[in-house]
């Protein structure tokens, strides 16, 4: 695992709270699961028996967007309230909300549709995705001046450390 995904990865299971052995990740739910608790526990609870979950090595990987696109939007869990489904997405705190959420802590905010929100969200993606690619050349390019200038430089330090022996 890189850097990046060390810093998005929680360090222990937040099903049980304890493994520091993180395997899975539940799309629907939204957890990092130990072994233990993917197996024995989240994969026997009823209201997840449609639930994705996808192996740890393949989290922060692009072959992830063929699992997040499969997932039922109308049957997210809240993550604040486990009883309830989200049925709306929050513009200004970017997350998914129930009709609690809706009343307790997000009364004077923006919603839409999580449909729509979905789509917004994938498509900004997806051309964030095109720009970066497009890059790629153009930082390739960067990178082999940079390394013909480090070249350049340490060739120049030879030299002057020649010189300066030749001196003395």
């Amino acid at each position: 695992m890189n850097k990046m995904e060390d810093e998005q990865i929680p360090k222990i299971c937040e099903f049980c709270e304890a493994s520091r052995e993180i395997k899975m990740k539940c799309i629907n739910c939204n957890l990092f699961l130990c072994r233990a608790c993917h197996l024995k526990i989240h994969s026997k609870i009823k209201a997840a028996n449609d639930h994705i979950g996808i192996g740890i090595q393949d989290y922060c990987t692009e072959s992830i967007f063929k699992y997040t696109r499969k997932v039922n939007l109308k049957q997210i869990s809240c993550l604040n309230h486990n009883d309830k489904t989200c049925f709306l997405f929050c513009r200004d705190c970017e997350q998914l909300i129930c009709s609690t959420c809706v009343i307790k802590s997000h009364k004077r905010h923006k919603f839409e549709e999580i449909d729509l929100a979905y789509h917004k969200k994938v498509h900004q993606l997806e051309h964030e995705s095109v720009q970066i690619y497009s890059e790629i050349p153009n930082v390739e390019m960067q990178e082999t001046k940079l390394r013909e200038m480090k070249l350049e430089v340490e060739n120049n330090i030879k030299e002057i450390k020649s010189k300066i022996f030749q001196h003395e």
